[in-house]
């Protein structure tokens, strides 16, 4: 295995052991557990060909198409996206309303460019006024479906987060501040957009 699944299981069984402490089913806490591995920090994003190559290889499948770029072209994570409802579109005008059941708990604003725009037109806006903007409902299935389309594209080790990661990517490479790049992206702290200035 690699060192982000090995971390993420000793995660979980450290999670469990304490968890089983604090219930008495086991005598004592787990003192000397086992040290998470060092992970190697990439920042994978996609190059233009790239995301071309990924949303052609799901041509068949128009809402998951869109569901992707939406995210290449705001930022948006994956579980962000999903719980968009059509009356977050233009909360304020030219605006999406993100919902505080997100990372950080917060609610935001982004503004909406014309790209994300064309996707919401074609879902229906401003038809829709109620409801879910794109149906999916399981953040697994999306995640399989964006890897099985990866792999039919010729792209390996790639996420669905890495759209995000070419949001601010190409953000980066535009010449846009890190600043903007930090209000775009929703960051909390600007060293979690340090890492776009490479």
């Amino acid at each position: 295995l690699k060192p982000p699944t090995i971390n993420k299981n000793l995660r979980h069984v450290k999670a469990a052991l304490s968890k089983a402490y604090a219930w008495e089913y086991i005598k004592s806490p787990i003192r000397n557990f086992p040290k998470m591995l060092k992970e190697e920090k990439a920042l994978r994003f996609l190059s233009i060909e790239q995301l071309r190559a990924l949303i052609n290889a799901i041509a068949d499948d128009q809402e998951f198409a869109d569901y992707c770029l939406f995210s290449a072209y705001t930022g948006l994570r994956s579980g962000e996206i999903m719980r968009l409802q059509w009356s977050d579109v233009d909360n304020p005008e030219g605006f999406l309303r993100i919902s505080p059941k997100q990372k950080n708990k917060q609610e935001s604003r982004i503004p909406l460019n014309a790209h994300a725009r064309t996707i919401l037109e074609r879902s229906g806006l401003p038809d829709k006024k109620v409801g879910k903007i794109f149906r999916f409902q399981c953040l697994t299935w999306i995640s399989q479906k964006f890897k099985a389309a990866a792999r039919k594209a010729g792209l390996h080790n790639v996420r669905f987060h890495d759209l995000r990661h070419t949001f601010g990517s190409h953000l980066a490479m535009a010449g846009i501040d890190l600043k903007s790049i930090q209000d775009l992206m929703r960051h909390e702290s600007i060293s979690s957009t340090m890492v776009y200035a490479k």
